[in-house]
């Protein structure tokens, strides 16, 4: 083990460097004095937890659940094997993955107050605001809980798809759908979304936009789990808390901005305009689904995401957001101010014409996330039971007045 040493006016203390089984080195600030703190706001190089479910190298733009490319995993397995492989560490056989479906199904229903609950929520609310108040509900429910983790775990991602479509369906006005035997993870929520079975282009496009949304490591709503789940909390209160973070515009909101800027642009012949405004530093202009917090390359997931918009939008004659989107993206491509700044497009650019072309209203797009993630979400909280993680308690750099006197 190699070691790092850091020296001030008052101590000097050797820190322990681990290196990661892939990407930076770790230096171990836990042996440093009680009476100092590091600072880094945004966590940026913060390390807080070790998992050993995701990996990002944003430097290569490479993604990679359990080992695996995510594109590769896309191309080659289904959302019901890549939910098996962020829990468990595996790619499940056919064998397995029959028992781990039949398990799911099997808790793919919720209880009758759900119903009555939603019945009480009035049509204009958000859909994710409908959506925390039926996860809060079951968080409160202790018949909900499972004493086994992983079982624990399979209940929460197998009631997503009715609890979302439950939401999404309330906000337009409409009832819920119950399907009397789910079948299958994908298919079975579109059921409950749109009360129809999918076409099979619908149900592959839709499969991977989950796959591709499913985990990213340490983001801001999984660190929120980390830390609600930390303290003990139900696993529902540790959901209902990660939604809340993904609620964020700057977070699970990202692709529905997009679609407004897309709307606000308009035509193709404004694409100069809009790209001088967006290199403008006095114009508050921001060129949506560009750059990534962690990515200084092509986001690994864009590039799919791209492919499934022309599998969904090619076959028809008139989509002019997918051809203004393709436009913007070519001159953005080309501009020497884009290239120097490695700005590229991220997996939000064009995830919400693809979902809007599939029948999901732009309100929806987040509630579609959090379907998604919550397979990354009860990984981490497994991962966090398994290891008996301590609770998470940041400190701060005070900045306010020095003790008064009354």
């Amino acid at each position: 083990m190699n070691h790092a040493k850091t020296t001030s006016q008052r101590f000097s203390v050797e820190l322990p460097v681990y290196q990661a089984n892939l990407g930076c080195a770790i230096l171990d600030g836990s042996g440093f004095p009680d009476n100092y703190y590091f600072q880094d706001l945004g966590l940026k190089h913060t390390s807080f937890c070790q998992s050993a479910i995701c990996y990002i190298d944003g430097a290569q733009g490479t993604l990679l659940y359990r080992g695996y490319p995510v594109e590769s995993l896309c191309r080659q397995y289904t959302y019901e094997s890549i939910i098996y492989l962020l829990l468990f560490g595996e790619l499940p056989s056919k064998r397995v993955l029959t028992t781990f479906t039949r398990k799911l199904h099997a808790d793919m229903s919720v209880p009758d107050y759900c119903y009555q609950l939603l019945e009480t929520l009035p049509h204009d609310h958000h859909p994710m605001g409908i959506l925390l108040t039926l996860v809060s509900a079951l968080s409160a429910d202790d018949t909900q809980l499972l004493d086994d983790p992983d079982d624990m775990a399979i209940r929460i991602i197998a009631q997503m798809p009715l609890l979302v479509a439950m939401s999404q369906r309330h906000a337009k006005g409409l009832p819920p759908v119950r399907i009397a035997k789910p079948t299958e993870y994908v298919e079975d929520f579109l059921i409950y979304l749109q009360d129809q079975r999918p076409s099979t282009l619908a149900h592959q496009v839709f499969d991977r936009i989950l796959t591709l949304h499913a985990e990213h490591e340490q983001n801001a709503s999984t660190c929120t789990l980390r830390v609600s789940g930390s303290t003990g909390t139900n696993a529902y209160a540790a959901l209902a808390a990660a939604l809340t973070a993904l609620w964020g515009p700057a977070h699970g909101g990202a692709n529905e901005a997009c679609m407004a800027m897309l709307e606000a642009i308009g035509t193709c012949d404004r694409i100069p305009e809009y790209i001088e405004k967006a290199k403008s530093k006095t114009d508050p202009f921001r060129l949506m689904g560009f750059g990534h917090r962690v990515y200084r390359n092509r986001d690994p997931r864009a590039d799919v995401m791209k492919s499934l918009a022309r599998d969904v939008l090619d076959h028809k004659q008139d989509e002019p957001l997918f051809r203004l989107a393709r436009s913007l993206e070519k001159r953005a491509l080309e501009d020497p101010y884009f290239i120097s700044h490695q700005l590229y497009p991220n997996v939000d650019y064009y995830s919400g014409i693809v979902q809007r072309a599939l029948g999901i209203d732009c309100q929806s797009f987040t509630t579609v996330f959090a379907l998604a993630r919550t397979s990354g979400w009860m990984s981490h909280w497994l991962e966090m039971q398994r290891d008996r993680t301590p609770i998470i308690r940041p400190r701060q750099h005070y900045i306010g007045p020095r003790q008064r006197d009354l």
